[in-house]
């Protein structure tokens, strides 16, 4: 969610939310099933996208991980008690 508070223009603000939908998709394969919801919460320009989008990927890339962790400790697990 964007509002015009945060992001001036429309052009802006259908930008991040391109980048960011585009972003999920590249990686949607490897995430949990969950929902994910996006707001930013302070007022943004366009030299801000370039970090708005990294905080989004690092955050995506951090439940990636989590969930591979969870995946091995299962596998190790499993295997133990085999």
């Amino acid at each position: 969610m964007i509002g015009k508070k945060n992001a001036r223009t429309a052009v802006l603000r259908n930008a991040v939310k391109r980048r960011i939908r585009e972003q999920f998709r590249l990686r949607q394969m490897a995430l949990p099933a969950s929902q994910y919801v996006v707001r930013l919460s302070v007022a943004i320009t366009t030299k801000d996208v370039g970090a708005v989008i990294a905080e989004w990927t690092g955050a995506l890339e951090h439940d990636v991980a989590k969930l591979a962790r969870a995946k091995s400790v299962a596998a190790i697990s499993a295997g133990v008690n085999a």
